[in-house]
């Protein structure tokens, strides 16, 4: 069973790292990424949410490369990539490590048509680190 979930976890990467559409597709994207950069702007990332999947997979004794679990939307060179803490500051479960910031992610009230409701996420961290950046770009205006 061990060796049969392995055997798929190398094939699902060998596919991440070789498919052709993909591979083309992260290309337009870093080459998208590379003019917003030299226009100046941030790209703020969500890191992912699959903590709780790498934690299983190790306690399975499954074994997966360090980016596996890289946002396929992160650049380590041009995009800061926001992972999710709790109210304690302590970092969420599903969040997933190698992220640049952590912010807030977890019990963010929502609000809509007079219903709130709390949800969690490092998609609920990002825009508090986007809204940061705005903050500190009116301060500083030639910040990069």
């Amino acid at each position: 069973s061990r060796e049969f979930s392995q055997s798929l976890l190398n094939k699902l990467e060998s596919l991440y790292d070789t498919s052709p559409d993909l591979l083309k597709s992260r290309q337009r994207y870093q080459q998208t990424l590379e003019q917003l950069n030299r226009r100046n702007i941030v790209v703020v990332v969500s890191a992912g949410n699959e903590g709780e999947l790498q934690d299983q997979l190790r306690q399975q004794n499954l074994n997966s490369s360090p980016t596996f679990f890289d946002n396929l939307f992160s650049s380590h060179n041009h995009t800061i990539n926001v992972g999710a803490v709790d109210g304690q500051h302590r970092l969420w479960a599903e969040s997933n490590p190698g992220a640049d910031l952590l912010a807030q992610g977890v019990a963010i009230p929502i609000t809509v048509a007079q219903t709130t409701r709390y949800y969690d996420g490092t998609s609920f961290a990002a825009p508090r680190v986007a809204e940061l950046i705005d903050e500190m770009r009116k301060l500083n205006p030639t910040l990069s």
